[in-house]
């Protein structure tokens, strides 16, 4: 017999509409984004170590691949629109282009890579 596993987002929403997922996906990309904010700089590098990593996962695992892949792109795009969601409240194509852009590049894969497990 096997397991079947289930993400938070099943357990709590069985059954979703569109306008339910738009609001898990948007309130993904809100709390990406308040972690996001917990930044501190070490003196030999001058990416910060944020909470990005801890909300993409937590973001993946929760809602499932699809749903944390969006989430994530979206907390991406929203920082290149112009609002201060990346971390120290920075923003805009220059943090992609910049040293932290494979991070947040290599977040949204993340997100759908951990949504993608936490299904199987």
């Amino acid at each position: 017999m096997s397991a079947s596993a289930v993400t938070l987002r099943t357990a709590l929403l069985p059954r979703t509409t569109v306008v339910t997922d738009t609001l898990l996906v948007t309130g993904g990309a809100v709390f990406i984004a308040l972690v996001a904010q917990l930044a501190f700089y070490l003196p030999f590098t001058p990416v910060p170590v944020t909470g990005l990593t801890f909300g993409v996962i937590v973001t993946g695992a929760a809602m499932g691949a699809v749903r944390g892949l969006l989430a994530t792109l979206l907390y991406v795009l929203l920082g290149v629109a112009g609002l201060p969601v990346y971390a120290d409240a920075s923003y805009g194509i220059d943090v992609l282009l910049g040293v932290t852009g494979g991070y947040l590049v290599g977040s949204v894969l993340a997100a759908a890579l951990t949504g993608f497990l936490a299904e199987k």
